[in-house]
């Protein structure tokens, strides 16, 4: 039997070493786990999500699945997770737009990528892909055709035509463009402020399709991006790319993104050249409880 479109996964229960708790049982959330003659048993294998949770929870060991990598699933090392250190590194984190020209090594972005993949994705899909462009004269060419684009959006918005749907649709959306004077001035003089000459660009991507698909990309570049200044680097997320990919096809080409696949989250990587010494302001949060 298939559900869902999973394959029989091949669990098996190693008799020997189980306890009996029944923990399998209360923590399964898919009904692959049950009681029969006061002992847990292996009832819908084919509902299984892949979760591990049976795997994590047991005690001793007893569960075997062909589908996940046991090697894996090992203790928490509770010592080394602090509340406060975590958010220390939240509030820490900036936006950096000014990076070194110093690249990131590939083991440090796979480094990250090893744990953005922990992040949790909806139903357990484990459906984020990642593309990582670093060649300079890519990020280069499609940080000029962007910037095309804008200048572009720019001048369509100054037309009499353009003004009149910009007052139908309002400026919600626009507001960047009131300060295209500023952008073109640093754009002359060299500087990039679309992709900020970071030196690597990750792009976080899922089947276009997908129940929550977006939700599970931005989590895992939320993840991605904490991590990363943590240990010392600067990220800036360009939601100006996902945007961007929308409509130019040209641009999807160059970055490589496979049919059917979409970009949710887009995010520049790189050394900081700039430090922030302090942690932001803001504003309160609006909170409703019932």
């Amino acid at each position: 039997m298939n559900v869902a479109g999973k394959d029989k996964m091949g669990i098996r229960k190693i008799e020997e070493n189980c306890n009996n708790c029944m923990l399998c049982v209360k923590d399964c959330i898919s009904g692959v786990w049950g009681i029969e003659n006061n002992t847990s048993v292996i009832i819908h294998e084919e509902f299984c999500n892949r979760c591990s949770h049976c795997m994590a929870i047991c005690p001793n060991q007893a569960i075997d699945h062909d589908a996940l990598d046991a090697s894996q699933i090992r203790k928490v090392q509770s010592s080394l997770i602090d509340g406060d250190a975590y958010a220390e590194t939240v509030k820490a984190r900036r936006s950096i737009r000014h990076f070194k020209k110093q690249p990131v090594s590939k083991e440090m972005i796979e480094k990250l990528i090893d744990l953005s993949r922990y992040s949790p994705t909806a139903s357990n899909d484990q459906n984020v892909e990642y593309i990582i462009i670093t060649d300079k004269s890519l990020l280069t060419k499609i940080s000029k055709r962007m910037f095309s684009f804008i200048l572009k959006l720019d001048h369509f918005f100054s037309t009499p035509f353009g003004k009149r749907l910009q007052r139908l649709v309002g400026t919600k959306y626009l507001k960047y463009l009131d300060a295209m004077d500023f952008y073109k001035k640093e754009t002359r003089k060299g500087r990039d402020l679309v992709l900020h000459d970071a030196p690597s660009l990750v792009l976080f991507l899922a089947p276009a399709k997908a129940n929550f698909a977006e939700a599970n990309c931005n989590i895992a570049a939320t993840n991605f991006v904490n991590y990363a200044s943590a240990l010392g680097l600067g990220t800036c997320f360009i939601g100006f790319v996902v945007v961007a990919l929308k409509f130019d096809r040209k641009l999807k080409k160059w970055m490589g993104i496979p049919d059917k696949k979409k970009v949710f989250a887009s995010v520049v990587l790189g050394y900081p050249e700039l430090l922030h010494k302090k942690t932001t302001s803001r504003k309160a949060p609006k909170v409703n409880w019932k």
